[in-house]
C-alpha cells in the first residue's frame, strides 16, 4: 500500500508542476528550464513517468505479471552545430519500481556518443553505446559451486557437507564437496551490452566514393547464467556509386569473427569467422518512396570445423509517404548468428516488420501507429542438441498527443506470442499496456 502511495504521489506531483509551468508560462518559458545554450554547447534535459501492466514477465505459459512504474531521467550533451562538425552525448536512467514484485526494482542505464566531422571528401561518423541492464529476461537456470565450509553452528555440515542459500532466493539445495549446484528462477538479469560503429568515407568525384567501416558488439551477462556471452567484431569495405540524382548503388564485402564465453564452468567453445558481400540501393526511388535494399551471401564456419549455415543473406528497409499525414513502413532481414544457450549451435533468422503512422485531426498533435512482425528463427542442431524452429508473432498499437513541443503523452499496447513445432518446447504470450508522460525537447 504505501508504495503504490509513493508512485501515485510521482504521478500527482509531477502533473502539478507542469500545469505551474504553464500557468506562468509568460515569466517562465520551457526553454529556460529544458534548453541550455552557450555557443557551442547545447544541454537538453528530459523526464519522463510511465505506467505499465505487463500479464508475463518472465514469458512463460503460465505467466506472472505486475503493475511497474518507471521513472526515466536524461539529458542530450551537443559540441557543435545539428549540420557540420559535431559531437554529442545522450544519457538515459530508468528506474523501475514492481508494484507484488519489489524484489525486481532495478535502475538501467544507457549511454550514447556520437561524433561526426566532414571535411572536402572525407567524412568521418562514429556511434558507440553502453547499456547496463537488470531487468527480467525470462526464467533462468543459474550455475554456482559451494563455498568453503562454514560453522556448524550457521546449520552447514563440517566438511563441505549440508544445505547452502540457493542463488535465487529459494530453499536451501544440498551440496557436497566440489558438487555444482544448478537452480532456475524468475528474477532481474544484469547484463551489458556494448556497441561501437566507424565510418570512413572518401568521395572520388561527385557521384563515386569509397569507404570502410569497422563494428563491434559484446552482450555480457552476469556471471553463474547459463547464458554465454557473445562478441563480435566486423570490418567491411565498400563503394557507392550515385546512378540516379537521388538514388545510389553500392557493394560491399565483410569479414567478422564472434568468440563465446560462458558463464559456467565449461570449456571456452570454438569461435565463428565469417565472410560475405552484398550488392544494393539506397536512396528516394520515387516521389514517395525511400529506403534501401541490398542482398547478398555469407558464409560461415567454427574454427574447430563444425558447420555453421552458409546462407544468402539480405537487409530491406522501404518507407512510403502516401500524404502529409499518412506514412507506411516495411522491414525484412535474413541473418546468421550464434545462440547464446548452446555452445557449436548457430541459428537463421528471417524477421518481417510492418508499420502504420497516422496523423489525426488537423492540429498536426495527436499521432498514432499501428504495426506487427513475423519471425521464422531455425537453430541448427549441435551435438546432442535437437534442431530447433520458433515463430514469433508481434503487434502494437500506440496512440500520443503532441500537448506542447516540450510535452507529450501517450498510450499503448503490445502482444507477442511465441510458438514451436519442436517438441518441448514451451509456448507462450505475452500482453503488455502503458501510458507515459514525457516532458523535454
Amino acid at each position: 500500500m504505501m508504495r503504490s502511495g509513493l508512485l501515485a504521489s510521482l504521478w500527482v506531483v509531477l502533473v502539478v508542476g507542469l500545469l505551474v509551468i504553464g500557468s506562468q508560462s509568460r515569466a517562465i518559458e520551457p526553454t529556460d528550464v529544458l534548453v541550455f545554450s552557450r555557443d557551442p554547447f547545447l544541454l537538453r534535459p528530459r523526464v519522463s513517468l510511465s505506467e505499465s501492466y505487463n500479464d508475463n514477465l518472465f514469458s512463460q505459459p503460465n505467466g506472472e505479471g505486475d503493475l511497474i512504474t518507471t521513472v526515466s531521467p536524461g539529458f542530450n550533451l551537443q559540441l557543435g552545430k545539428q549540420v557540420g562538425n559535431n559531437l554529442s552525448l545522450d544519457y538515459g536512467f530508468n528506474r523501475h519500481f514492481y508494484l507484488d514484485r519489489s524484489d525486481l526494482n532495478s535502475g538501467e542505464h544507457s549511454f550514447g556518443f556520437r561524433t561526426r566531422i566532414q571535411g572536402k571528401r572525407l567524412l568521418f561518423t562514429g556511434s558507440d553505446s553502453v547499456q547496463l541492464l537488470s531487468s527480467p529476461i525470462g526464467l533462468v537456470t543459474f550455475v554456482s559451486t559451494p563455498q568453503a565450509p562454514v560453522d556448524p553452528g550457521s546449520g552447514a555440515g563440517a566438511g563441505g557437507g549440508g544445505t547452502t542459500p540457493d542463488p535465487i532466493g529459494g530453499d536451501p539445495i544440498p551440496i557436497s564437496g566440489g558438487e555444482v549446484i544448478t537452480s532456475v528462477g524468475s528474477i532481474g538479469v544484469e547484463r551489458s551490452f556494448f556497441s561501437d560503429s566507424y565510418n570512413l568515407g572518401y568521395g572520388i568525384s561527385e557521384k563515386t566514393g569509397v569507404y570502410l567501416q569497422g563494428s563491434h558488439f559484446t552482450q555480457d551477462y552476469q556471471e553463474g547464467v547459463v547464458i554465454n556471452d557473445i562478441n563480435t567484431i566486423r570490418a567491411t569495405g565498400g563503394f557507392g556509386y550515385q546512378a540516379f540524382p537521388k538514388t545510389a548503388l553500392f557493394g560491399e564485402v565483410f569479414y567478422g569473427q564472434t568468440a563465446t564465453t560462458p558463464n559456467f564452468p565449461s570449456s571456452k567453445p570454438p569461435h565463428v569467422e565469417f565472410l560475405g558481400g552484398f550488392l544494393g540501393a539506397r536512396g528516394r526511388f520515387t516521389g514517395k518512396l525511400s529506403g534501401s535494399v541490398r542482398v547478398g551471401l555469407e558464409s560461415r564456419e567454427f574454427s574447430d570445423g563444425t558447420s555453421a549455415p552458409k546462407t544468402p543473406v539480405a537487409n530491406l528497409s522501404l518507407d512510403h509517404r502516401f500524404s502529409d499525414k499518412t506514412a507506411f513502413s516495411l522491414t525484412f532481414s535474413r541473418s546468421s548468428d550464434v545462440s547464446i544457450q548452446y555452445s557449436r549451435e548457430s541459428y537463421t533468422a528471417n524477421v518481417t516488420s510492418l508499420q502504420w503512422t497516422q496523423m489525426l485531426g488537423s492540429s498536426g498533435k495527436w499521432r498514432s501507429s499501428v504495426g506487427g512482425s513475423y519471425g521464422a528463427l531455425s537453430f541448427e542442431s549441435s551435438g546432442s542438441v535437437q534442431t530447433r524452429d520458433y515463430n514469433q508473432y508481434s503487434a502494437n498499437f500506440r496512440l500520443a498527443y503532441q500537448i506542447q513541443l516540450w510535452l507529450s503523452a501517450s498510450l499503448g499496447y503490445s502482444h507477442q506470442r511465441i510458438q514451436s513445432s519442436s517438441e518441448g518446447i514451451a509456448e507462450y504470450n505475452v500482453n503488455q499496456i502503458g501510458m507515459s508522460l514525457s516532458v523535454g525537447y
